[in-house]
């Protein structure tokens, strides 16, 4: 289902029971949001992985150079 098939009252429910579902204290997927913050969430493996997709990532326009 799209957007376009979707009445503006639908998406609004939609949207409303969204943040009624959002819950950042306990949810894995939120963090601090500073600048950075990655640093400190991403393990050793984790940065090795994205440094070997760095052409990858400028490629899809994620960075836009290797210096990251």
């Amino acid at each position: 289902m799209t957007e376009d098939q979707l009445s503006p009252d639908q998406l609004n429910q939609w949207a409303l029971k969204m943040i009624e579902n959002l819950h950042p204290q306990t949810s894995p997927t939120f963090r601090k949001g500073k600048i950075g913050g990655w640093r400190d969430e991403f393990t050793d493996e984790m940065k090795e992985a994205f440094k070997a997709a760095g052409n990858l990532l400028i490629s899809l326009e994620y960075e836009e150079n290797l210096n990251w």
